[in-house]
């Protein structure tokens, strides 16, 4: 029983960390250049 929870906890974090990087991706392509500019400066 303790791996499959912990298979399930690994597959939980892969598909989040799968859905964080195609969301930066899509705001990489989709933000102007200055946005990115302004974001870069403000972090």
């Amino acid at each position: 029983m303790k791996s499959t929870a912990t298979l399930a906890a690994l597959l939980l974090v892969a598909s989040f960390a799968a859905g964080g990087i195609a969301l930066a991706w899509w705001g990489w392509q989709t933000l102007d250049g200055s946005l990115l500019l302004l974001g870069s400066r403000l972090c």
